[in-house]
């Protein structure tokens, strides 16, 4: 054990490592000028060798692209897969390309939501980082989905870009407007491998679900950060279609 120098004591600069027999605190002896038990662990002492503090500089690099975009390709084909295989044995799994497409538009500003809503809030009202998609300083969280959004605008406010937000409500409002049937939500994890992110989704049950006229949807994002972490959004969605509509 070691004991920095503080103010209230009078050897301010230095450092003593402890020679006792190791034992409870209240039966520590505290004369740290006795050779005995404590011995001066700083350069002072001209029998010790001196031992300057080192600290690696910090390097955030930068995630390429590519590494990126292979990973999110590579999740949605294996995950695809994976729940095609775990409802083989009972039916034939169909994925709905039109849902698909909205479900990118959903995810796609997933991240930045989150950053927003519950990042930003546990820092104190600090900016949580940078735009989501340009690698901020990691910080994760598992599994929050993005909070309710109003629709609601300023009395006034004039036409300009949609904030996330906004795209994400639009994108509801077509789903909703296609599938009123449709059941779903988004997943959110720190990337660790394809198998911990397929094991996430089956752990929602939803391919357990025992109906020949039940079809999916998935859309994948992952959004980097320095050092290669990456956030992974899967987005799933059930549509209950009628035996009419098929």
């Amino acid at each position: 054990a070691a004991l920095p120098a503080s103010r209230d004591r009078p050897f301010d600069s230095q450092v003593y490592a402890n020679l006792q027999a190791p034992g409870p605190m209240n039966e520590l002896n505290m004369h740290f000028k006795s050779t005995l038990y404590w011995a001066p662990f700083l350069a002072r002492n001209p029998h010790l060798p001196d031992c300057p503090p080192f600290q690696e500089k910090v390097l955030y690099k930068i995630t390429p692209r590519r590494y990126v975009n292979q990973v999110q390709r590579h999740i949605e084909k294996t995950l695809m897969d994976t729940f095609e295989t775990a409802r083989r044995s009972r039916f034939t799994t169909h994925w709905n390309r039109t849902c698909n497409r909205i479900l990118a538009e959903l995810v796609d500003g997933c991240e930045e939501q989150h950053l927003r809503f519950v990042i930003e809030p546990e820092l104190g009202g600090r900016q949580a980082g940078q735009q989501a998609g340009q690698q901020p300083v990691p910080h994760k969280h598992k599994h929050h989905p993005p909070p309710p959004v109003s629709t609601a605008g300023k009395a006034g406010d004039e036409a300009g870009p949609m904030t996330p937000e906004e795209v994400h409500v639009t994108a509801l409002g077509k789903l909703f407007a296609l599938f009123p049937n449709l059941e779903g939500y988004p997943l959110n994890m720190p990337y660790t491998s394809v198998d911990d992110v397929c094991a996430a989704v089956l752990r929602t049950g939803m391919h357990l679900r025992e109906d020949r006229l039940v079809e999916y949807a998935c859309a994948v994002r992952v959004v980097p950060y320095p050092c290669r972490v990456l956030s992974v959004w899967v987005y799933m969605a059930l549509l209950q279609r009628s035996a009419h509509e098929r």
